[in-house]
C-alpha cells in the first residue's frame, strides 16, 4: 500500500527513486521467504515516470514477485 501511495501522491518521479522503491519493496517480501534476489540496472538511472507509469510498473512488479513467492518454490530471484 505504501508504494501505491507513494506512486500516486506526485506528479513524477525519478527513475532512480523507482528502482530505490523497487528494491525496497523487494527487501521487505523476498527474504521472509528466503529468496535471494538481485535488481541490476543498466546504464545511467536518469529521467522520469509520471505517476501513472510508476504506479503501473510498480503493480506489475508486485503481481511478479507475489507469483515467484507463490507458485515457484524459487530460492534466487
Amino acid at each position: 500500500l505504501r508504494e501505491t501511495i507513494w506512486a500516486v501522491q506526485e506528479n513524477s518521479h525519478s527513475l532512480e527513486e523507482f528502482v530505490l522503491r523497487t528494491r525496497n519493496f523487494l527487501q521487505r517480501v523476498l527474504p521472509q521467504k528466503s529468496i535471494e534476489w538481485d535488481v541490476k540496472t543498466e546504464g545511467e538511472i536518469s529521467g522520469m515516470l509520471t505517476a501513472n507509469q510508476s504506479l503501473q510498473l510498480f503493480r506489475i512488479i508486485q503481481e511478479a514477485t507475489q507469483n515467484i513467492v507463490k507458485h515457484s518454490d524459487a530460492t534466487i530471484s
